[in-house]
């Protein structure tokens, strides 16, 4: 559990991180960083149960997706 707790610490810097490199820098890195950091995180949701952040991120995952489609 504490690798996934780790992992779900280091997903939510990553988001941030992305998030902010989006806004401000560039599109398909702060992109790119963003969905990492999903997808570090989803597995402690999973074992943890919380399937209403599960479906955020996923929502969340999907628009940016497409925004990376879309360049």
């Amino acid at each position: 559990m504490k690798l996934l707790t780790n992992a779900r610490i280091f997903g939510s810097v990553l988001v941030v991180v992305g998030y902010w490199i989006l806004l401000h820098w560039h599109t398909n890195t702060g992109v790119a960083l963003h969905l990492t950091g999903d997808a570090l995180s989803l597995p402690y949701f999973l074992r943890t149960k919380c399937y209403d952040v599960i479906i955020l991120v996923v929502l969340l995952s999907s628009t940016s997706i497409s925004k990376l489609m879309a360049q």
